[in-house]
Order: C-alpha cells, then structure tokens, then sequence
C-alpha cells in the first residue's frame, strides 16, 4: 500500500544547537531520520536527551562516513525502539547498499566496523583491482556500481567522465557502465560490502602505505576522543603523519597518552608524528570532515608560529 510522510527541512540554525534540534524531534514526533553521524553524535552527546521524548522515531538512517562504534552502541541503547541501518551510495549514483544493524547485544566481540552491507536489487557492484580486473570477494578493491539512479556524466566535463567510469562487455556485446566510486571494499564471510577506505586516503608515508581512515578509527577508540582525523603534512625530509583531535566534554589527556594509545593498536609507520587538539572540524556542505581543509588550517598553523 501507499504510504506517506511530511519532509521536514530542518533549519541550518538547529544543527548549531542540539539541544534545539532534539525538541524540534520530540515537537514534531518525527519518525524517520537520515543525516551523516555527525549530526547523530552531536545529538548523542549535547542532545539533551534525558529531558526529551524521542519516541517517535522509528527509523534512523545514516551515511557519508563510518560511525564510531562506541558512540553508535549509545545512541541505539538510548532509542531501542528505533532500526538503524548504514546506507551507502555516492551522489552520482544515489544510494544502494543497506545494512540493517543488530541490536548492540548481538554484535561480534571481534567488530570493527559497521558492513556497508547488500547491494540493492535494482543495482549492480564489481570489486576491481588496480588493473582494473574483477577480484574475489575476500581481497580489498575498489567499488565500482550501477544503477538506475546512476548520472549519465560530469557537465561539460569530459576528462573527469575518462576517469568516472568502468566499462565492461556484456557476452551479448553490450557495454555494461558502471561508477568508479573510489572506495575500497571486500566482501566478508557473510557476503556483505565492508568499507576499508578511500583510494584517495591511502598514502605513503617513509615508503609505507598508511590508510588514513584506520589511523581515524583507532583514535576515536579512546574513551576522551569525540573525534580524530589524521592528514598528511608535507615535509622537506618527506611527507610526516599528524592528526587532529577533539576530545569528549571534560576530558583530559595529553597527547602522548593518545600517541601510547595508537601505539599499541598500529603498526610504527601508521602512528603520527604528532597530535593536536582542536575544538572542531572544518567540513563539507554533507557534514564529513574536510581532510584538505584541515590539512589547510594545521599546515597555516605552522607557518604562524614559524
């Protein structure tokens, strides 16, 4: 049957407030939620959720980025009535993977990450070496897919379409299209799409492949850390690693604590070179952290001091 809903657009005001963003939830006793996790931790931790009636939601959806476990685990024991899913899908191609996240009771104790998931019916996925051979499910590649929803091309772009698209013959000599997304994935023992990284995050450091991404989830391990980034900055001895922090309310740490912390989880080439601790991330218009911004700022905060 055919079924509707009222779309609220929520104000850029509210995302600067959780707290209002919370009562705005409970006043319009909104069902379905969908945002990057960043407004959801942001919720999680300065929501004021004890003094709101959350009831209503029934369904939360998130993408854009992976979802710190620790955090996920308290925001789904604090709405145990709602489903959560991990949706994935770049804007040229719109969504299309879904994984519909178990009750934290029955998660792995060896989990690391939440899978992307299955692939839609309606769409297609390939996992491709660097030469651009198909790979099998348990070896890391990147993720090309199709479908319907999928653009056509980059306006007046023609050298970013050379390099958008994988294309394969069909046995019937039809030209099958898909989107290079980027992303590195395997499937696991289940069959479900784990995300690894961005090709784009993989980078070399003293001769050493590091993926930026996994340098992120072991700082966000830490009980202080709300968030971590970590970022290349170059060097005239060559590139060096660092990362970016912002720590839980009222937590203290110094930054050779968190350093020990990486240590005992990373290899020695994985660890950065130093920390700093900030109060926020630059990001994106979708609400990801901007690496390169970041990047930026920590690169004209050198330069100041020099």
């Amino acid at each position: 049957p055919y079924c509707g809903a009222t779309t609220i657009i929520i104000p850029e005001a509210y995302t600067l407030f959780p707290a209002s963003l919370s009562k705005l939830i409970q006043d319009e006793r909104m069902t379905i939620w969908y945002s990057v996790p960043f407004a959801l931790t942001q919720l999680l931790l300065r929501g004021a959720l004890d003094d709101r009636d959350l009831s209503s939601l029934r369904w939360i959806l998130y993408g854009g980025e992976p979802f710190p476990l620790d955090q996920l685990k308290a925001l789904m024991e604090r709405l145990p009535n709602a489903r959560v899913s991990n949706v994935y899908g770049p804007a040229e191609v719109n969504q299309c993977t879904y994984y519909h996240i178990p009750s934290p009771d029955d998660w792995p104790d060896d989990l690391k990450t939440i899978p992307l998931g299955e692939i839609w019916d309606n769409a297609e996925a390939l996992i491709v070496d660097e030469a651009d051979g198909t790979i099998e499910d348990s070896h890391v590649g990147e993720l090309v897919v199709r479908a319907p929803t999928m653009m056509r091309g980059y306006w007046q772009r023609p050298d970013l379409n050379e390099r958008a698209f994988y294309r394969v013959q069909s046995n019937s000599s039809l030209e099958h299209v898909f989107y290079r997304t980027g992303d590195l994935v395997y499937r696991n023992d289940e069959g479900l799409l784990e995300f690894v990284g961005r090709k784009d995050h993989q980078v070399k450091i003293r001769g050493y492949r590091v993926e930026l991404a996994e340098v992120d989830r072991i700082l966000t391990l830490h009980d202080s850390v709300e968030q971590g980034t970590a970022y290349v900055m170059p060097d005239a001895d060559g590139d060096k690693l660092g990362a970016a922090v912002k720590l839980m309310d009222g937590a203290t740490i110094e930054a050779k604590d968190l350093l020990m912390h990486l240590q005992a989880h990373l290899p020695h080439y994985a660890v950065p070179d130093g920390i700093r601790f900030v109060t926020s991330f630059p990001r994106t218009g979708t609400g990801k952290v901007d690496r390169r911004a970041l990047q930026a700022q920590m690169l004209e905060a050198i330069e100041t001091r020099i």
